[in-house]
């Protein structure tokens, strides 16, 4: 499953959101999507990894921050597969 979110955040709360955010986020079991331990699961394709690579890319160039992933994900098998880091940016 595939997802993007947004959330508008107040500034008292913003820096503690975003570090519990990340905190889970790259605390995510990623792997096959089939294993129901698994959090997220790979990007269908060749095609939709490089989609996701590339948004994530045009947000940094529009001046977006980013806080954690952004990136493939490695390591326990996830190379053999289309696999991209929970990504937490900021604007």
């Amino acid at each position: 499953m595939h997802r993007h979110s947004r959330a508008v955040v107040v500034n008292d709360i913003a820096e503690e959101f975003v570090e519990r955010l990340a905190k889970r986020g790259e605390s995510m079991k990623i792997g096959d999507g089939m294993d129901p331990n698994t959090e997220m699961g790979p990007s269908v394709d060749e095609g939709q990894f490089k989609t996701v690579i590339k948004y994530i890319d045009i947000g940094r160039e529009d001046g977006a921050t980013l806080v954690c992933g952004g990136s493939r994900a490695t390591g326990d098998g996830l190379d053999k597969g289309f696999f991209v880091k929970p990504t937490i940016s900021i604007t």
